[in-house]
């Protein structure tokens, strides 16, 4: 992007839209299902979805996010791999919200939060709260979230209670806990993980796509082809690090513990 450009931001769900159009029928796609039981006989995994469809494939692979119930299934419960960093974040659009500042990102922080306000296309404003919680996380309930941020954020200063006034009427709303995944293994059989499900650094990272492809790349070329016709049991991580690039690993471990420290320049604790 040169000095006279402008900063072009992709929503996600237009990224993705452009994605599924592109592969034209050439990929099959389960959509409005999810995978509820996963069972490896060492030749093949059987997979049985939450419609009731019962499938077998070579190989699964994980690629399902922070709370992915493929690593679930596969390898444990969450607690066994989360970290969490005592920071909620929530991202929701406001229609119509004033003031508005084109092409500036607006911040604001104060112990315990941080608030970014920023312009988006067709008069819509984005808003992202990081806020210090050492309490449980409400994932599902959104009405839950909209309170607990209500009642972290209470008696805050610059536009903090007109976005709270606003919130409810907000077009999108994602919220979630910021933690890290630490995992001894990204396979387990026939099932491996990648992304957020194997090794989430959490949004503290800022490095969401290059984390994606130094995780993708981790493995080498061909361990699919390799691992579904020698019919490996198992894969571990250092096992496939020796035909990859050394320097990924510490560089991921490195990120992992600065972007701890970093969480308090987030929602810092105190004055």
């Amino acid at each position: 992007m040169g000095p006279t450009e402008r900063y072009l931001s992709i929503p996600r769900s237009d990224l993705a839209a452009v994605i599924y159009d592109a592969l034209c029928g050439g990929v099959e796609l389960i959509l409005n299902d999810t995978v509820h039981v996963l069972e490896d006989d060492g030749d093949r995994v059987q997979v049985t979805f939450e419609s009731g469809q019962v499938r077998d494939f070579d190989l699964v692979v994980g690629a399902d996010g922070l709370h992915s119930r493929v690593r679930r299934l596969a390898f444990g419960p969450d607690e066994q791999f989360e970290r969490y960093l005592n920071i909620v974040v929530a991202v929701f659009d406001i229609e119509g919200y004033r003031p508005r500042n084109e092409l500036i990102a607006m911040m604001h922080a104060e112990v315990g939060f941080q608030a970014v306000r920023v312009s988006i296309r067709d008069y819509i404003t984005m808003v992202i709260f990081t806020v210090r919680h050492d309490g449980r996380v409400p994932i599902e309930s959104v009405s839950e979230q909209q309170g607990l941020l209500c009642q972290r954020l209470a008696g805050a200063g610059w536009e903090t209670p007109a976005i709270l006034d606003a919130m409810p009427q907000a077009k999108t709303f994602y919220f979630d806990s910021v933690s890290q995944i630490r995992m001894p293994s990204w396979t387990r059989g026939r099932v491996a993980l990648v992304g957020d499900a194997a090794a989430c650094p959490s949004l503290l990272a800022g490095q969401g796509s290059p984390w994606r492809w130094w995780s993708h790349t981790y493995w080498p070329p061909n361990w699919l082809a390799q691992a579904i016709t020698a019919k490996r049991s198992h894969v571990t991580r250092s096992g496939s690090r020796r035909c990859c690039a050394p320097s990924r690993m510490p560089r991921w471990a490195w990120a992992r513990r600065s972007r701890r420290r970093i969480g308090f320049s987030f929602c810092y604790g105190t004055r």
